[in-house]
């Protein structure tokens, strides 16, 4: 990913993540059940989403990592447009994230976090290298791609590493602005973690609450993909909240039709993320 790729032209992946790992407050726009989870997916991937970054959310909308592949068959009954993408709470451990995966459907993503991370008000992860290493052969062996979150500049030293031990080639990287313990959500913090990140990387930028906005507008001029929805921002404005992920996805649709790029569809994700083979036969 580097400036040249907006220049160029380059399609921008847009990846929905219609869902958060919590309710936060009242929250009741929330889609928190697999259904409503995946209705929303579907209204963006109708509009051009190619990826749905989900948390797993029960029938009876109770958060749950082992709700995950009730959430992707959901997902997948509503649309065959969207590569699913799991994502889990930073105090998942580490033996349930790989029970879900092994279960039916699997998805074509997961999310894996690099670094130790703060939760809760006292909370803390004890994520280890060895962790890390060991969750992305068990991911080689499933098949599934992995997706490396970084929120700050340790992350990026712990890709870097990854990358000169050979764990991964041509990542898959998202990098979220805004998290709690993570890097602030400015523009230099954006330039910053970019210019940091190798160029083989298939970057997607993304940012929490207010700064999703011109976080991702910003990335896309700068040849990166972007990231929306409700699991990482609630309102459209300062005072008005979202009602449905497709509001976001709108937005940041529009701005892509006024610069020098197209959204990408299935097929170029695909190539792009190195997916190919990964998805499932349609039932």
């Amino acid at each position: 990913m580097a400036y040249s790729d907006y220049m160029a032209g380059r399609a921008v992946v847009i990846t929905v993540v219609p869902t958060a790992a919590e309710r936060i407050g009242a929250d009741d726009a929330l889609p928190v059940t697999p259904d409503e989870i995946a209705t929303q997916a579907s209204e963006c991937a109708a509009l051009g989403a190619t990826v749905a970054s989900v948390y797993g959310w029960t029938e009876g909308g109770e958060p749950s990592t082992a709700a995950l592949p009730t959430v992707a068959a959901a997902v997948r009954e509503a649309t065959e447009r969207l590569v699913v993408e799991y994502a889990v709470p930073p105090e998942t451990r580490w033996g349930d994230y790989l029970a879900v995966l092994d279960e039916r459907p699997r998805p074509e993503l997961a999310q894996v976090r690099l670094t130790p991370t703060q939760y809760g008000h006292r909370g803390a992860t004890t994520l280890t290298r060895r962790d890390v290493d060991r969750l992305l052969e068990e991911l080689a062996a499933r098949d599934i791609k992995p997706n490396l979150l970084v929120e700050s500049g340790q992350d990026v030293h712990e890709l870097h590493r990854l990358l000169a031990s050979d764990r991964v080639q041509n990542p898959v990287v998202t990098l979220r602005l805004g998290a709690r313990d993570g890097a602030v959500a400015t523009p230099l913090s954006l330039l910053a973690l970019l210019d940091a990140l190798p160029d083989s990387a298939e970057t997607i930028v993304a940012a929490t609450g207010p700064n999703q906005y011109p976080m991702t507008t910003l990335a896309l001029f700068l040849g990166a993909h972007v990231r929306v929805g409700m699991g990482d921002n609630r309102y459209l404005g300062r005072e008005e909240p979202v009602e449905r992920n497709r509001q976001l996805f709108q937005r940041v649709a529009e701005v892509i039709s006024h610069g020098e790029r197209s959204v990408a569809d299935g097929s170029w994700t695909e190539r792009a993320f190195e997916l190919d083979g990964r998805r499932p036969e349609p039932p």
